[in-house]
């Protein structure tokens, strides 16, 4: 509660986020006041703040003499004044207590359950309640099950006999008051005291409804008091395991790695993405998991590449309800040592993959590979592994690991770029 901030500069009550400590209790009668098996009438006006998450409620506590709880009953919206305040209402009949005489207390329990923002109350009220019966009594036991972008409601039907089955109407600003106060959802015929069961599908994510709940009789002639229910659009499902792209089975820079992902979420959409880089898959030794917003590529410059090093981009998305993905994962690309003679290269120890260009020569000469020469004549290196498709003179790029054999310098494994 905060007594001290009040609306407008009406003498109301502002409650904030409820948890059992903040919720406004009054005990508006006193002792005996209450007789078993009077209906009873308690009503209080509302307005929320905006940026709200949950609704106001109003609630009736029945007590015997003792303080010994006899139940309870809920209110619900009557009236919207044109300041948008509204009028909650509700009604209830006093349970037997024998132990007191029948007679009891009547508490009066005012309650914000939101997550954020507040409510406001003003002009509580309580006494007998001289209005007729209701022609036909409201659904019971109604539950509301969030899903993906649906809502599904339980319930049972009016136990009025002449109910033939439940309109469930709905607004996106407020409670619908009446059957034509709004979108009609669904007319759900159903037997009186059955159970039913309905599902608002197709819902936009983020949104609030409202829903009023009206069991009806043949032809409408009938109508109950609504029961009021409430939902928003919600995502329950994680977006796609992100497909990531790196620049290939090798680079040869030695500071910098790029890579571009895909993945999607079409309910809530994507809201961001964080990436890591690995000398294992998974791994974050390279690169911490950083995010980087909805962008779907990066080029990370500044690094040290280790030539014979293979390296992985993990990344991960987040939806719009907050949801991550599974982990995606690169195949990983190896950096090499970009040599621009070949004598550079046979400097290099071996088991380091060096990237050279060349003219092709002695190819096919050798059964098990070609010569790599300089273009001056001024050095060559013996080819192994993919090279059968090399023809005599052909200026080449091949990447390759270095390796000696009988004092012979020679590239292993070779790729032809």
């Amino acid at each position: 509660m905060d007594g001290l901030t009040r609306y407008s500069g009406v003498a109301s009550q502002r409650i904030g986020a409820y948890n059992p400590s903040n919720d406004m209790v009054w005990t508006i009668t006193d002792y005996s006041a209450v007789t078993s098996g009077l209906r009873y009438r308690i009503e209080v006006w509302c307005r929320t703040s905006s940026g709200l998450s949950g609704k106001a409620k109003l609630i009736g506590n029945w007590f015997n003499n003792d303080m010994v709880s006899k139940g309870s009953f809920e209110g619900s919206p009557q009236l919207v004044s044109n300041s948008n305040w509204v009028l909650l209402v509700a009604r209830g009949v006093c349970p037997p207590m024998p132990e007191t005489n029948n007679r009891g207390r009547l508490q009066v329990e005012l309650r914000a359950e939101i997550t954020a923002g507040c409510v406001w109350f003003d002009q509580a009220w309580c006494g007998l309640d001289n209005q007729e019966e209701d022609p036909l009594p409201s659904i019971t036991h109604l539950t509301v099950t969030p899903q993906t972008l649906s809502t599904r409601f339980n319930w049972a039907n009016s136990s009025g006999a002449e109910c033939t089955g439940t309109k469930i109407v709905y607004r996106t600003d407020r409670y619908p008051l009446t059957d034509s106060d709004g979108t009609l959802l669904a007319d759900v015929p159903g037997e009186p005291g059955t159970a039913s069961m309905y599902v608002h599908q197709n819902q936009t994510f983020g949104q609030r409804y409202y829903y009023g709940f009206f069991a009806h009789s043949e032809g409408g002639a009938s109508l109950s008091r609504p029961q009021f229910a409430t939902a928003v659009g919600s995502d329950f499902t994680k977006p796609t395991t992100p497909v990531i792209t790196d620049e290939g089975d090798y680079t040869w820079s030695s500071d910098t790695l790029s890579a571009s992902w895909t993945s999607t979420d079409p309910e809530s959409g994507i809201a961001g993405y964080r990436y890591a880089v690995g000398t294992t898959r998974g791994g974050t030794d390279v690169v911490g998991w950083t995010d980087i917003g909805t962008v779907t590529s990066i080029t990370k410059s500044g690094l040290n590449l280790k030539p014979g090093t293979k390296y992985w981009f993990t990344v991960k998305s987040q939806n719009g309800a907050g949801l991550w993905s599974s982990q995606g994962y690169s195949d990983g690309i190896t950096a090499v040592k970009n040599c621009t003679t070949i004598a550079e290269a046979k400097a290099i120890a071996d088991g380091i993959p060096v990237r050279l260009s060349g003219i092709v020569s002695a190819a096919g000469v050798f059964g098990d590979g070609a010569y790599l020469q300089q273009s001056d004549r001024s050095a060559g290196i013996k080819l192994e592994g993919s090279v059968s498709s090399l023809i005599e003179g052909q200026t080449v790029t091949v990447i390759g690991t270095l390796s000696t054999a009988n004092g012979e310098r020679k590239l292993v494994n070779v790729v032809v770029q």
